[in-house]
């Protein structure tokens, strides 16, 4: 098998360079970590650049930088204060903050009293000062922050982001007004406010939310208030992933792992057509082959029927001599169900296919048992129906018949088999392996696999 892996391999040392130092530079957050020195120095311009990097090279890179802001009623500070016991970021509020300045007689406090004292409102450059130096204390350094209910006007935005106080997650809490209002007037916070306040609140508070929203249109996410435990669970599933990396990125190389019935071909085949990958199946390689050659069909039949390993010597160079080919080197690929043992996973390293990226559905046996055993085919049109999912056509029907490969012996052998190397084979691709409930809702998984496709590989 390794001779003919060498021989059709078709990898120059320029290629292999290439994967290597990009795995590299993707591992250890090298464009993330570029990108935020070259953000600071243009925002901050020190007078020594080189000490001025040291110490945001110091800094925790992954910190989370977290804006959060609703109308009345939405729960703002009471989701900001989940966010700081979830996390242990630090819980910045612009009132208490302010009532600190003042109290505590600083620089700040004693022009904003100044403000006070004349009985006009503060500039937001001086709240943005405030904040500014608030969050460039060790605490919000090394623990990261979130700033609740601020900003709350489109000047208020910019002047944060003029000056560099940038976040990397904003939640934006999104209720229709009659629910804000009746959950305002039910909590401490707004229990003096008449209703007719209360409205004008609203109103004030949708005007300007459409003209600074946007500002943070790459961070965003928008969370409709609901009931308490759903509406946390959202915006701590969205605080939870790491930011899209926007490095530049060669192409796609992904590991499809999991049972069989895990649903990878379908999680397969929407990544394909988004992202223009090469679907690679072992099993569709298999029976094209079986269908070109009579000797090779025989060979192969007795193994696929009793749902055993095809031997490597077989399947490893025709899974080669795939990804070999153009399209899947330009185009990257997404290698649905294999490898399946530790000895096809050196194969693919020993050709230079390594993967960048690797995945695993998780489904019970009992579940994969039940989506295999209740797969039909149509002999006369090859359309698979599950039985579970949705009733065939009653013209076809009577003329549905189950497969070789989905009866409960075949299924059950490769659960099995599946099972006895999963362990072991993981742990080969650990630094680089994400896991995701299989039994999740189709779009709803795809998207969590999706940002995991373009996280940095550190932050996966």
């Amino acid at each position: 098998v390794s001779l003919k892996i060498q021989a059709m391999s078709s990898y120059t040392p320029h290629e292999r360079f290439a994967d290597e130092a990009d795995n590299y530079l993707d591992k250890h957050n090298i464009y993330e970590l570029f990108s935020r020195l070259l953000k600071n120095l243009a925002i901050h311009r020190p007078k020594d650049p080189y000490t001025f990097m040291l110490e945001i090279l110091d800094q925790p890179i992954n910190t989370k930088k977290i804006v959060v802001s609703g109308p009345p009623g939405s729960g703002s500070e009471m989701y900001c204060q989940n966010i700081a016991a979830e996390f242990g970021v630090v819980h910045l509020r612009v009132d208490s903050l302010t009532r600190e300045e003042l109290e505590n007689k600083t620089p700040i406090g004693e022009e904003i009293k100044s403000y006070n004292d004349k009985k006009e409102p503060v500039p937001d450059s001086l709240i943005t000062k405030m904040i500014e130096t608030r969050i460039g204390k060790p605490d919000c350094i090394a623990q990261g922050w979130v700033l609740d209910g601020y900003p709350t006007t489109r000047s208020q935005a910019q002047c944060l982001q003029m000056e560099g106080v940038l976040c990397n997650k904003f939640v934006l809490l999104c209720g229709d007004r009659e629910s804000c209002m009746r959950r305002a007037q039910m909590s401490d916070l707004y229990s003096s406010f008449k209703a007719s306040q209360l409205n004008d609140m609203y109103t004030e508070y949708d005007r300007n939310v459409k003209q600074y929203a946007d500002l943070f249109s790459e961070v965003r996410c928008l969370v409709n208030v609901g009931e308490e435990q759903q509406t946390w669970n959202e915006i701590k599933t969205f605080l939870e992933k790491s930011p899209i990396s926007k490095a530049p990125r060669r192409p796609m190389r992904v590991l499809v792992l999991g049972p069989r019935g895990a649903g990878k071909a379908t999680q397969c085949i929407k990544l394909s057509n988004k992202y223009n990958l090469v679907h690679v199946s072992v099993g569709t390689l298999l029976r094209q082959e079986m269908g070109r050659s009579k000797a090779f069909r025989e060979q192969v039949q007795p193994f696929m029927d009793a749902g055993a390993s095809v031997p490597d010597d077989i399947v490893i160079p025709i899974v080669v001599k795939r990804l070999l080919q153009t399209d899947c080197k330009s185009s990257g690929w997404l290698l649905d169900g294999y490898p399946r043992s530790i000895a096809q996973a050196e194969a693919l390293e020993k050709a230079g296919l390594n993967p960048n990226r690797a995945f695993v559905l998780e489904v019970s046996e009992e579940e994969c048992l039940k989506r295999c055993t209740n797969t039909r085919e149509d002999p006369q049109t090859g359309n698979i129906y599950n039985l579970d999912v949705a009733t065939p056509p009653k013209i076809i029907g009577n003329r549905l018949v189950q497969r070789q490969r989905d009866s409960e012996a075949v299924v059950q052998t490769l659960l099995t088999n599946y099972k006895a190397s999963a362990s072991t084979l993981f742990d080969s691709y650990a630094h680089m392996l994400k896991k995701f409930d299989g039994t999740a809702d189709r779009d709803a998984l795809f998207a969590d696999i999706e940002h995991y496709l373009l996280s940095p590989l550190g932050e996966c």
